[in-house]
């Protein structure tokens, strides 16, 4: 199985992610896989719980160089991982899209929406 994180690149709560993604991994098989899209915010503190908890991961990220947009990166994970765990602001664009491209796929799909004051702190 493999699973992708995504969300907020402001997202900044370790607590919150280590407490979701230790529910979310409750009764997955012990070989799932990560795909870690290598940017701040939630991505990251996912990888950092991922890591202490000894699963593997490939970092895919968005390939500039070759003119590659994050939508086409996007639904290429979308086709590669069989579940999404989202950390969503409500007004992400981004996010919002990969979601939708994992409901289209009848893949399974878990979305947190969170809301953040004028400060952009997470609640």
């Amino acid at each position: 199985m493999i699973v992708v994180v995504t969300g907020s690149r402001d997202f900044k709560n370790q607590n919150e992610i280590d407490r979701v993604m230790t529910d979310f991994m409750r009764f997955k098989p012990p070989d799932t896989e990560f795909i870690n899209l290598c940017h701040a915010g939630a991505s990251a503190l996912a990888l950092k719980w991922i890591k202490k908890h000894g699963y593997k991961w490939i970092n895919y990220n968005v390939d500039w160089d070759h003119g590659q947009i994050p939508d086409e990166r996007n639904h290429e994970v979308a086709m590669l991982a069989d579940e999404l765990l989202s950390f969503q602001h409500v007004d992400e664009y981004e996010t919002a899209k990969m979601i939708t491209d994992f409901r289209f796929m009848r893949k399974n799909t878990r979305v947190t929406l969170y809301l953040y004051d004028r400060g952009r702190n997470w609640k």
